[in-house]
């Protein structure tokens, strides 16, 4: 086995990669995660039907958690809002007064019409105070005169509150589903939803579905990116994956760890699915 130089850095053992199983005793404990109750409660408006993908993003003076509202059918447009907090323990709806829609029934939107959106605080020492946020979102809109594609697309903002549209990420992607990016070492790194074949990958065949999987790109100025590349795992297993949430471990930031949620179609419905966040309109919708 080589030695692999780990310097001052601190390293956590979830595998084997610097544990050598022949000679070493490894130790392992679980902790047992405290239950302290809920920190905010959601509960205005269409927030009570379908509130996806919310992310805590850590700045300089606290904590912001941006969440996604959105419902089934025209009635019901998405939207971004956001609650936040100097201590994350104690959470405020911020007054924004962006949009005067009464309708809405709360004041913390930030961003109408947007889809499956995903921000981040920019702590790169050179980035413009005025896209210190950024945001992440797909878009069916003009990637040049008189021609639309569907798209991951930027913004950027200076108080995490008002975004505007900044430029296209890449078109080479589905990106349905909620992707990450975040800025570590020098370079901007991007996670996200895209689709494969049996064909394409010279895997067994299975009845010639596209899977759901995810895709890497890269970035030194958040401008131009590398051509994307799909992560493997060592098993070789390919499951459908449907999220990843990727990030830059806390106190170890060298490791980047995912909480990805596999994606399984079932043809039928089931109990299972009578336990689904809005399961009575997603039912109705199936049978007509």
């Amino acid at each position: 086995m080589s030695v692999i130089d780990l310097g001052s850095k601190r390293e956590v053992f979830w595998d084997n990669y610097l544990v050598d199983e022949a000679k070493t005793t490894a130790f392992s404990r679980m902790i047992e995660p405290k239950l302290i109750g809920p920190c905010y409660w959601l509960d205005k408006g269409q927030e009570l039907e379908l509130i996806s993908y919310p992310n805590l993003v850590k700045n300089d003076k606290g904590y912001k958690l941006y969440y996604y509202v959105w419902g089934w059918g025209d009635n019901h447009p998405a939207y971004l809002a956001v609650i936040e907090s100097e201590d994350g323990k104690n959470w405020t709806r911020p007054a924004l007064d962006i949009y005067d829609q009464p309708e809405l029934e709360i004041n913390n939107v930030c961003m109408k019409g947007v889809e499956t959106p995903f921000v981040f605080y920019d702590t790169n020492p050179n980035c413009l105070k005025e896209e210190k946020y950024k945001m992440i979102a797909p878009k069916t809109d003009e990637i040049e005169p008189g021609k639309k594609a569907w798209g991951l697309w930027a913004y950027v903002s200076e108080d995490g509150y008002h975004f505007n549209k900044s430029h296209l990420i890449t078109t080479d992607g589905h990106f349905d589903s909620l992707n990450t990016a975040h800025y570590h070492d020098g370079e901007y790194v991007c996670y996200y939803r895209h689709m494969h074949t049996a064909e394409e990958e010279n895997l067994i065949k299975w009845d010639n579905k596209a899977k759901r999987d995810i895709r890497v790109i890269r970035s030194k100025d958040f401008r131009i990116w590398t051509k994307q590349k799909r992560i493997s795992f060592e098993d070789g297993l390919d499951y459908a994956l449907y999220t990843n949430n990727v990030i830059c471990y806390e106190r170890a930031p060298h490791i980047k760890i995912g909480f990805p949620t596999r994606y399984c179609e079932r043809d039928n419905w089931t109990q299972n699915t009578e336990q689904m966040v809005s399961a009575k309109l997603k039912k109705h919708i199936i049978e007509t």
